[in-house]
């Protein structure tokens, strides 16, 4: 009897083991209805995941906002990534998957719009929280020119915004088409690089205090498609007869990868 009461005593002192915090990313990806970097990162984190202890996988929200009506494409993307890489459909604790997609449907410019008699929202702007501490990553991809074109200052001041609110050691990645890299300023028809003005805006130009770090930088970098690629993308078109053949160009980009300090 005694003997039992000790093996009780020592079961009950065994040190409980702490069970590993399961990491919470949030990510806000702007002018991303189309969904390129939607299925960028889906395919990164499914692939990921495989070498990934299930109880370790990160839990990963993602907002992607656009001005037009991409919700119903977007729902479908998230399930076909979710039926490729089932590691993105186990639940995790609140019954919530380790990828949760939202589409946000607005105009960012609009709600970064100078009116001085605009009541103030007790919301953030489009409900985007630019200060939560798991904000981990903001993408603007193939948009930030058409922001700057259609409204400079509305741009900038969420740029300012975000530069303001983002935690420590978020990033911002800004890609943009070569092409359109170039950004018209004043009346003089002179245009500006657009990775100069990026800099300057976000890395502390004219004496100004850095609030970002530049960790990777290109000005024209070329992505050429594999030979064969085009065939393979269309190759159900091909064989149903349904749909449109679609034309895979190469591309050279500008690209800034930021951290904030």
């Amino acid at each position: 009897m005694k003997k039992k009461e000790e093996e009780e005593s020592k079961e009950e002192e065994k040190p409980v083991e702490a069970k590993a915090k399961v990491a919470d990313y949030e990510v806000i990806m702007i002018g991303a209805g189309a969904g390129a970097e939607i299925i960028a990162l889906g395919c990164i984190l499914g692939s990921a995941n495989d070498e990934i202890p299930e109880e370790s996988r990160p839990k990963i929200k993602i907002q992607a906002i656009d001005q037009g009506s991409w919700g119903e494409l977007v729902r479908k993307m998230d399930e076909g990534m979710k039926e490729e890489w089932k590691s993105l459909t186990q639940a995790s604790e609140g019954g919530k998957t380790k990828m949760e997609l939202e589409f946000v449907q607005g105009d960012l410019l609009a709600a970064y719009s100078a009116d001085p008699n605009a009541a103030p929202s007790p919301l953030p702007p489009l409900n985007l929280d630019l200060s939560s501490p798991n904000l981990k990553l903001v993408t603007i991809c193939f948009t930030i020119t058409e922001l700057l074109l259609q409204s400079r200052p509305s741009t900038l001041r969420f740029l300012s915004t975000l530069t303001a609110s983002a935690p420590k050691n978020s990033y911002l990645l800004i890609i943009e088409s070569a092409s359109l890299a170039l950004i018209p300023i004043g009346t003089s028809g002179r245009t500006y690089p657009l990775g100069q003005l990026l800099d300057h805006a976000l890395c502390g130009g004219a004496g100004g205090e850095a609030k970002w770090e530049i960790v990777k930088s290109e000005e024209g970098k070329w992505f050429r498609m594999p030979e064969g690629a085009e065939d393979v993308y269309n190759r159900d078109v091909e064989e149903s007869g349904k749909g449109m053949h679609v034309k895979l160009e190469n591309s050279r980009v500008v690209l800034r990868l930021y951290r904030k300090l």
